[in-house]
């Protein structure tokens, strides 16, 4: 049994993949966030939206795109913890890797293009790595 907060109210029911549990300071954290990948792919939506902001006029469809790219990879971990079966778990983690793989052609597209800081895009690369490596591991 785990224990899920309803409005306020707490009520013991039986979960598949979401969980909470207690932290040092006895917050409720569910399970997924303690994840370094999932900690990495928030890192990374920061990121993201740095790169963004500083995009120069006329790139608004490489802006849309990465931001909708970086967003869906923690989006897509969190959703896939809730789900039901392993299986469909895998399925969202595996999409949440295409993603990440999007935001590291992205950050290519942005560097040949010359408008993206150097230690950003070094920084965007280690970390779409990193998540492209671990959410391998997990499907």
């Amino acid at each position: 049994m785990r224990r899920l907060l309803d409005g306020g109210r707490s009520h013991d029911r039986s979960v598949s993949t979401i969980n909470l549990e207690e932290t040092r300071e006895g917050d409720n954290m569910l399970a997924y966030e303690k994840l370094d990948v999932y900690q990495c792919s928030l890192d990374f939506v920061a990121l993201s939206a740095q790169v963004i902001e500083a995009l120069p006029r006329g790139h608004s469809d490489v802006a849309n795109q990465f931001h909708r790219a970086a967003y869906s990879v923690p989006l897509n971990i969190a959703e896939g913890s809730g789900k039901m079966t392993a299986k469909d778990s895998r399925r969202y983690r595996a999409i949440a890797r295409g993603s990440a793989a999007e935001c590291n052609a992205i950050l290519d597209v942005l560097d040949r293009l010359n408008v993206i800081e150097s230690q950003q895009y070094r920084k965007g690369k280690e970390l779409t790595k990193r998540m492209v490596q671990m959410l391998t591991k997990m499907c």
